[in-house]
């Protein structure tokens, strides 16, 4: 006689393979169950092994060696072979870098598809390969970081510095910041920035009231504070002082965080 659990245990073979659902990441606000019709190809991944269909509905094939050998986690869709993603950093954007990653092992080209939009995705590819326990591909992202802060290139400093200080790196936070110490915001996507929520053309990238919202949002708190401070410092005396000497504000940051970090125990 069957006990109870057991009762409930389906009798005979399980499906075949093409049977199961799609695999979900998460069951996140921002995302909505999407209709066949509502799901498009992609340009570019169209012949690989296993199914990606992102949050905001475009389907990948994309070669499962690039995700089994990122994360565990992939690994363990190896059953289904497919998954719908749900989550806001898990858009076809994202995903496309994502496999730049995987695929180039660097990201050298991203700038040239338009610095705005490019910018969120950085962050945003952080938050995915997280998520998603990349541990490789994440020291790849800050070996890119790394290497492309020193080049005059379309990804901006302010996105690498939140990049860096989500990583901890507070060394690599203080060389962006020395060879930033003078960078302006730019006109923000069509040239006409919102005043609510971008900065004011023309001002300096680390003046704290003129950061966008952006910034506030996704900056960890402590290496926000440490710029703030440290960008008052150096602002005390005109000229700015760190006009003349971006190294003193970069180690003026460097010392408020690590002064910060040493008193955890008086929060």
């Amino acid at each position: 006689m069957l006990s109870e659990d057991e009762s409930k245990k389906p009798i005979g073979p399980a499906p075949p393979r093409d049977s199961h659902p799609p695999l979900s990441s998460s069951n996140s606000p921002f995302h909505s169950p999407l209709e066949a019709e509502d799901i498009v190809d992609d340009d570019c991944w169209t012949e690989g092994d296993f199914e990606v269909i992102t949050s905001n509905g475009v389907r990948f094939r994309v070669p499962s060696y690039h995700l089994f050998a990122a994360s565990w986690s992939f690994r363990n869709a190896r059953p289904l072979m497919r998954i719908h993603f749900s989550d806001e950093c898990e858009t076809a954007y994202v995903f496309r870098l994502f496999m730049t990653l995987a695929e180039d092992g660097q990201l050298d080209g991203v700038g040239e598809q338009g610095a705005f939009k490019t910018h969120v995705k950085l962050h945003q590819l952080f938050v995915f390969l997280k998520k998603w326990d990349c541990p490789g591909l994440l020291a790849v992202l800050h070996h890119s970081v790394s290497r492309l802060v020193d080049e005059d290139r379309a990804l901006d400093r302010s996105r690498m510095f939140i990049v860096a200080a989500l990583k901890a790196d507070s060394r690599l936070c203080s060389r962006i910041l020395e060879v930033s110490a003078t960078d302006t915001w730019s006109a923000n996507r069509d040239g006409r920035p919102d005043a609510m929520i971008d900065a004011p053309t023309g001002t300096h990238i680390w003046d704290p009231h003129t950061w966008p919202v952006w910034f506030q949002l996704h900056c960890p708190p402590l290496y926000a504070w440490a710029v703030a401070r440290a960008w008052r410092l150096m602002m005390a005396f005109p000229p700015p002082d760190h006009e003349g000497n971006p190294k003193a504000f970069a180690g003026q940051f460097a010392a408020f965080l690590e002064e910060v970090q040493g008193r955890q125990e008086i929060w």
